[in-house]
């Protein structure tokens, strides 16, 4: 199996769960087992067990750190349970690569603030408070968003082979970095 059919399910749950969170403001327990289990299998497919033990690490670090959240009210329980099976997708080899899906969902979530921002302005352009009153962001987005582009954009971004764990072939080769030759061109002595 190539490692980019390993991640498929796992992104397709994430993108099920974007829908379901735009739509009903839930993300249903099964969809978190769900997508756990095929981001830790998707992984296991893709480079082996190995891996795992250092997915585990980053998953229980976001399911940590996530229930805090949820307990000052930061979040919902959905979210930091969704981001911590998104979590099992990338493990915590290097600090680069749980870094790359953080950074991408809080971006991720910063635009879709903004559009939700923008959205309630226009629908309502005399009074609208912004997102201040009982406004759900619908962050199960942002964090598919991110899992979206850990997976398929930051490999190809960086010559890391921490940030590659067999997941640049999920890209167009024209997509695709190359090192280039250090002091002249391949080959030469």
């Amino acid at each position: 199996m190539s490692s980019a059919v390993a991640f498929y399910p796992a992104l397709a749950l994430a993108a099920l769960g974007a829908i379901l969170d735009l739509r009903y403001k839930r993300l249903p327990n099964w969809l978190c087992g769900a997508l756990a289990v095929a981001a830790g299998a998707g992984l296991a497919f893709a480079e082996g067990v190995g891996l795992l033990p250092w997915a585990v690490l980053h998953a229980a670090i976001a399911l940590i750190i996530g229930m805090a959240l949820f307990a000052l009210g930061a979040i919902g329980g959905g979210d930091a349970k969704f981001y911590t099976a998104a979590a099992l997708s990338i493990p915590a080899n290097s600090l680069a690569a749980p870094m790359a899906l953080l950074g991408y969902t809080s971006v991720s979530g910063l635009v879709l603030l903004i559009i939700m921002m923008a959205w309630r302005r226009i629908r309502n352009p005399a009074g609208s408070r912004s997102l201040r009153k009982g406004a759900a962001v619908p962050y199960g987005v942002a964090i598919a968003a991110g899992l979206w582009l850990a997976i398929l954009v930051q490999p190809a971004l960086t010559d890391d082979p921490k940030m590659d764990f067999g997941r640049g072939d999920l890209l167009p080769d024209s997509m695709k970095t190359t090192p280039s030759p250090k002091n002249g061109a391949a080959g030469e002595d």
